[in-house]
């Protein structure tokens, strides 16, 4: 699987070298790429600006890292410190928060009740002085961030050497699916959490914790700085984002939904 992976992305850098002229090239979040999002944004961008979206999904911290090895034109990730270091380090030329959805704390549905007014840092506390088995991306990605984030706020410290806490270093939905399985606790964005559901026949886990101000979950779209790399396509990126942010585009992301739930909300 790494050869394969390795593979990739040795073409995908190939593409943003000798790709065709209206080709722009995102490093994303698996959030944004497992709900369907981009798939229905990139029609749209054919469409509305004749760009051709093309994209790898991935952590947000190793989306970052393709911006900073010149892989990709643009990145739309949800990783706030990251980002704000990603542009203070001159990595990025613009950057704009433009949407968001929630974190949300799910685990076996037998607990739901229990759960129902507890807060995010109460309930880690809890699993944490139980020793329930939480899944853990373990991956720097976006969510792995603010999981480690509220672990440090709720009990001081990320979890390590425990038993009952398991590192995968996989994406979202292989994470869902296995917390599925061993009815575990995992932190998700709600719109992943809402494919997975989709997806399953049988759904042992549900939501426990979820709307809340320290779950909130902004994401930004961010042009790599031409500066550094000078195979950036720079005004094809700038027009991409000018679209993304408009309002027309925003109506989209506002009316993009999964069995009538919507996945992602406007800043405002």
């Amino acid at each position: 699987m790494r050869f394969l992976y390795l593979v990739l992305i040795v073409l995908f850098c190939a593409v943003n070298i000798y790709g065709a002229e209206n080709d722009l090239l995102m490093a994303t979040t698996t959030s944004a790429d497992n709900t369907g999002l981009l798939e229905y944004l990139s029609d749209k961008a054919k469409k509305d600006i004749g760009i051709e979206l093309k994209w790898v999904a991935t952590g947000s911290g190793k989306a970052l890292k393709h911006g900073m090895n010149c892989d990709v034109d643009v990145l739309l990730v949800h990783s706030e410190k990251k980002e704000i270091e990603f542009m203070n380090k001159g990595y990025g030329k613009r950057r704009e928060q433009f949407m968001y959805n929630y974190f949300v704390l799910v685990g076996p549905k037998s607990e739901k009740n229990f759960f129902k007014k507890k807060n995010i840092l109460n309930t880690l506390k809890y699993i944490k002085e139980n020793g329930l088995k939480f899944i853990s991306r373990g991956d720097e990605s976006g969510t792995h961030i603010k999981e480690k984030e509220l672990w440090n706020k709720c009990c001081g410290s990320v979890p390590e050497n425990k038993k009952w806490y398991i590192e995968n270093g996989l994406g979202m939905i292989e994470t869902l699916l296995m917390a599925n399985e061993m009815k575990a606790y995992t932190l998700s964005d709600m719109a992943t959490y809402l494919t997975f559901k989709k997806r399953v026949k049988r759904n042992n886990i549900t939501i426990l914790v979820g709307k809340s101000r320290e779950l909130k979950n902004p994401y930004s779209i961010i042009l790599v700085n031409p500066e550094n790399c000078e195979n950036v396509k720079y005004k094809l990126a700038n027009k991409f984002i000018d679209w993304l942010i408009s309002k027309k585009t925003l109506d989209y992301i506002s009316q993009y939904t999964i069995d009538g739930k919507q996945l992602f909300y406007i800043l405002k």
